[in-house]
């Protein structure tokens, strides 16, 4: 018997790579990035730098984000040169008074985030344009309302969010302060295509001709005066209850190693909290460190984040009560509440949204007395996120409406609303931890959200309530809604197309009409060619459509149940949500809940993934 091993050499040769790193090598502006090509094709990497220089990223509604590497698939100076300058020529082209109008331009602290906001500012200033460049980190917030404060043609920000800290992005709003949506993400792709070869090479030089002709400036003082001034006209309620003398709350705060502390710190000091006696960081947390060392996975929706941030306040027997985490970039923010009893209540994205809106909806009662009753206020939130706002919008008399999942569809329909219909769109939120308090921004703002709660729990705590304990309230008041969300990841993609055929098909070739014996009363597909809305009279689903999976159904039993396909990896996603009447038994509806979801997965889902 003899052993035969067989060495397998590279699949892609020297030749056929080759004029892909050429092409590299003769563009890209940054020597370590040149010599990481150069070193991998001395190497005979030639698998890898065709995986890397064959393809490149696709600007997306969601800009761009991926790992920071050399290669036209990956995040560095030359592919967001490249994005830069297929951005700004799509914006002289489309945006009137462009070049006067300018660019709001902000970063986090991340690895080479920086460099690419310099790089992007270079590229507007080349062209004429008055480039906003923040001179610091700041909170993705603070670009988009620095877009509506200037009147300016479009904003960047670099940031990847919660993404591990090998990563980057590049995120772009339009002149509306909204982040981009279709056709425009395809207008600036192709723009890209149009204008790869770079127009110079030495961005310090670019930048300080930029800075000293008076088309960069720095807008740090002007934004951060006027958001905190903007934030305390239109959403503080009770200033004086929040002084040092009436605050009851101590308060927990981590931003997860991002830029979210000064901000956020400054925002409750224009609410009127004495942050110094009120605070609590957790100082391992606040400072920006784009390594993220307490965390791989820099999300607070992650529990093990939480837990991090309230076992430290227990060690520090800090007396906080509640705990606030932003994430790395604060758009985003978690909430957690001590209990009685020692332990913590870490709250779900759905249920802080649900306290927001009705807390907004006094608020605009107090701001607007006028208005109160005329039918013209809205509130929005994405399709896979709770119906516990429909419900609460239902009984004050509140139009509400639903979106596609994220902010981008969230921040056009407020705008839609407002520009169109002449409603006043008070709040948007999604259940990832995205909260829109007005229209002080067109996005998800973790900065004034985190005001914001930590007013309400102060005022809850005052008259002896808690946040854990108001929710409660609402619940019995209008009926509790129950969720249970998930994902199970696929080992193929071509399983995604197995589950959702026998969603509309099943095995007779017509859409299933019961789950577990619940009777199916609503069916929207919002995937083409099958869209479809069959609540509507002409059943046509008003949400756009497009390739994605996603299909929810209503059950007789009080049940939405919502499936789609993540539009970035192999995770087919579920969120299902029971809605009781008033008054109606908790174990009686999550027993329910547990039935018609065994069942989605035993039968519906589970054979059509293996």
């Amino acid at each position: 018997m003899c052993l035969i091993i067989i060495v397998i050499s590279s699949m892609i040769t020297k030749e056929q790579v080759q004029p892909f790193v050429e092409e590299w090598l003769a563009n890209d502006i940054d020597p370590e990035t040149r010599k990481e090509v150069e070193t991998l094709f001395a190497e005979g990497k030639y698998d890898y730098l065709h995986s890397i220089l064959s393809d490149r990223m696709t600007f997306g509604t969601a800009g761009l984000r991926g790992p920071i590497k050399a290669g036209f698939m990956c995040m560095n100076e030359l592919t967001i040169l490249q994005a830069a300058q297929g951005l700004i020529m799509e914006i002289l082209k489309s945006v009137p008074e462009s070049k006067k109008k300018g660019i709001v331009i902000g970063y986090d602290a991340r690895n080479k985030s920086t460099r690419f906001a310099e790089i992007t500012a270079a590229c507007a200033s080349s062209k004429g344009m008055k480039v906003y460049l923040f001179s610091k980190i700041v909170p993705t917030p603070m670009v988009p309302f620095g877009v509506t404060h200037f009147g300016a043609a479009a904003g960047v920000m670099v940031t990847a969010s919660h993404n591990p800290s090998t990563d980057n992005g590049y995120k772009v709003y339009w002149h509306t302060g909204v982040q981009i949506i279709s056709p425009v993400d395809k207008n600036i792709q192709k723009s890209i295509m149009e204008n790869l070869k770079p127009w110079f090479k030495d961005i310090d030089s670019v930048v300080k001709e930029g800075k000293d002709a008076g088309l960069i400036t720095d807008p740090e003082d002007e934004v951060w005066k006027s958001y905190f001034e903007t934030i305390r006209a239109k959403l503080c309620r009770f200033p004086a209850d929040n002084s040092k003398e009436n605050c009851k709350v101590k308060i927990g705060y981590s931003a997860m190693h991002g830029v979210g502390y000064r901000h956020a710190m400054e925002a409750l000091r224009a609410f009127g909290f004495d942050v110094e006696s009120t605070v609590v960081p957790i100082k391992e947390q606040v400072m920006p460190d784009g390594s993220f060392p307490t965390s791989d996975k820099p999300n607070p929706e992650e529990r093990s984040n939480m837990e991090y941030g309230t076992a430290k306040l227990d060690a520090m027997k800090s007396g906080a009560v509640v705990h606030f985490a932003n994430d790395p970039d604060a758009d985003r923010i978690a909430v957690a509440e001590k209990r009685a009893d020692g332990t913590w209540r870490y709250f779900h994205g759905n249920e802080i949204g649900a306290l927001i809106g009705q807390w907004m909806y006094d608020l605009a009662c107090e701001k607007f007395p006028e208005e109160v009753g005329k039918g013209k206020w809205a509130m929005v939130n994405s399709t896979v996120s709770s119906k516990f706002l429909r419900t609460i919008c239902s009984a004050l008399d509140v139009r509400f409406a639903e979106t596609l999942t994220g902010f981008k569809w969230i921040g056009t329909e407020c705008q839609r609303l407002e520009d169109d219909e002449g409603m006043r769109a008070l709040y948007g939120f999604e259940e990832s931890i995205g909260y829109m308090c007005s229209d002080v921004v067109r996005d998800k703002d973790g900065i004034s959200a985190c005001a914001v709660i930590a007013e309400i729990a102060n005022h809850l705590y005052r008259q002896g309530k808690t946040l854990d304990g108001w929710y409660e309230e609402l619940s019995k008041k209008l009926g509790y809604h129950i969720i249970d969300n998930g994902y199970v990841t696929l080992t193929e993609m071509k399983l995604m197309g197995n589950v959702f055929h026998n969603l509309r098909f099943g095995e007779d070739g017509g859409r299933i009409s019961s789950i577990a014996g619940s009777k199916i009363i609503g069916v929207r597909d919002q995937t083409s060619p099958f869209d479809c809305d069959t609540s509507r009279p002409d059943g046509k689903t008003i949400l756009p459509t497009g390739s994605g999976q996603m299909i929810t159904f209503t059950l007789d039993c009080g049940i939405v149940l919502t499936l789609r396909a993540s539009g970035t990896e192999p995770k087919l996603k579920w969120y299902s949500e029971v809605i009781g009447a008033p008054g109606q038994e908790t174990e009686e509806l999550r027993a329910t809940l547990k039935k018609v979801m065994d069942y989605v997965h035993e039968t519906l889902i589970g054979p059509f993934t293996k």
